[in-house]
C-alpha cells in the first residue's frame, strides 16, 4: 500500500506529527503551502465562508497513493481555507482512497465535526480519525496516544500476509429461498461447539447468498475435494448469482430439508439452521445449528493453501480473507 502524510499548520503542531507519522511509517510527506501571512480574523473569516485560496502542495499527490495521512488544524470549527481548497482540488483524487484524520488544535475531539466536512467537499468520509491538543503536543502528552492510535488501525510493523498462515477449507455455502437456489464460495467456515453441534460462516454483506441466508435462515455447505478445477470454483466465487444460475450444468440435490448439496468434487456436506448472527462491518458471521450431515467420498478436501499453490487461484476482493497485494515495479 502507498501511503503519503499531507499537513497543513499555521503553529507547526501538525507539521510535527506529520513528521512523526513519515518517520514511524516510512511514508512521502507534502505540504499544503499557502502565500497568506497569517492573520487571525481574515483566517477564521476564510474559514467559514469556505473561500478558495492559491495553494501549493510540495509533493504532487499521485493516482499511485492508496491512503492519505490528512493532518489539519482546525479554525472557528472548520478547516482552514487552504486545506479546503486542496480538498476541492483533489476531491476526484480523494474519493477512492483511504484518509486517515489528525487534528491537532486548540479544543480536540470537540472539533470532531470536520470529519463530516471532509467528506461534504470529497464524498469520502475518514476511516480513521484523531484528535489532539495544542497542550498535548507542548507538554509531550501526545506520543502515547499517537502510537496507539496507529498501532490500533494496524499501522504499525504489521504483515498482513502473517493471516495467510491461518488454515482454512473450500466450501459452497448455498441456501434455497422459494424456487431460487445460490451459492457461492466461502472458505471462512468452522465448528464452534460439539453439543449441540454448531458452525459459523463468514458472508459478506454484498453478496446474494448473505442476503438469502438472512431471509431464510438456513443454509448448506459442501465441502470441496483437491479435485475440483478452478473453471468449478470460479462460477461461485467470480460470479453472482445475480446475473447467471451458478447451478446450471453442475449435479446437485435438493435435501429433505430443503437445501441444496453440491454433488460434484464434493466429499461432505452439512445442514445448519441459523441460531444467531454477528455483525462483522463488512461480513456477517452466521452460527449455524447443524441439523445434518455426511461423507460423500474419501477423497481430500481442499485446504485454501491447496487452493493457492496446485489450483493457482486467486481471493475475490469480497472474502473475508483478502488481503490487496503490494504493486511490485
Amino acid at each position: 500500500m502507498s501511503e503519503i502524510a499531507i499537513y497543513f499548520s499555521g503553529t507547526g503542531h501538525n507539521e510535527k506529527i506529520a513528521y512523526e507519522i513519515a518517520s514511524l511509517k516510512g511514508i512521502e510527506i507534502a505540504k499544503i503551502e499557502d502565500s497568506l501571512k497569517r492573520n487571525f480574523f481574515r483566517d477564521s473569516f476564510y474559514a467559514l465562508t469556505k473561500k478558495n485560496v492559491p495553494f501549493k502542495l510540495s509533493t504532487e499527490l499521485s493516482t499511485e497513493h492508496d491512503e492519505i495521512y490528512l493532518l489539519t488544524p482546525v479554525w472557528a470549527g472548520h478547516l482552514p481555507a487552504p486545506v479546503v481548497s486542496f480538498l476541492r482540488k483533489y476531491s476526484e483524487n480523494l474519493k477512492n482512497k483511504i484518509i486517515t484524520l489528525i487534528s491537532v488544535s486548540g479544543f480536540g475531539e470537540k472539533n470532531a465535526k470536520i470529519v463530516d466536512q471532509i467528506y461534504k467537499i470529497t464524498g469520502n468520509k475518514p476511516e480513521n480519525f484523531l484528535f489532539l491538543k495544542d497542550s498535548e503536543l507542548e507538554l509531550g502528552e501526545y506520543k502515547k496516544k499517537l502510537e496507539a492510535f496507529l498501532q490500533k488501525k494496524g499501522a504499525l510493523n504489521m504483515n498482513p500476509f502473517a493471516l495467510t498462515k491461518l488454515s482454512y477449507g473450500l466450501y459452497i455455502v448455498a441456501t434455497k429461498e422459494g424456487e431460487k437456489i445460490n451459492g457461492q464460495i466461502a472458505n471462512t467456515v468452522f465448528q464452534v461447539t460439539a453439543e449441540p453441534i454448531k458452525v459459523a460462516v463468514a458472508l459478506n454483506k454484498l453478496n446474494l447468498t448473505h442476503e438469502m441466508v438472512s431471509r431464510t435462515g438456513k443454509f448448506s455447505v459442501s465441502v470441496l475435494t483437491q479435485e475440483a478445477p478452478f473453471t468449478f470454483i470460479g462460477k461461485f466465487g467470480f460470479k453472482t448469482g445475480r446475473d447467471v444460475n451458478k447451478f446450471e450444468s453442475v449435479n446437485y440435490r435438493i435435501s429433505d430439508n430443503g437445501l441444496p448439496i453440491v454433488l460434484d468434487y464434493t466429499c461432505a456436506y452439512i445442514e445448519c439452521k441459523v441460531v444467531n448472527s454477528f455483525d462483522a462491518g463488512t461480513h456477517t458471521i452466521f452460527l449455524g445449528e447443524v441439523i445434518d450431515a455426511d461423507i460423500l467420498s474419501e477423497n481430500p478436501p481442499m485446504t485454501y493453501d491447496y487452493y493457492h499453490k496446485e489450483v493457482k487461484g486467486k481471493t475475490p476482493k469480497t472474502a473475508s480473507t483478502y488481503i490487496k497485494e503490494e504493486k511490485k515495479e
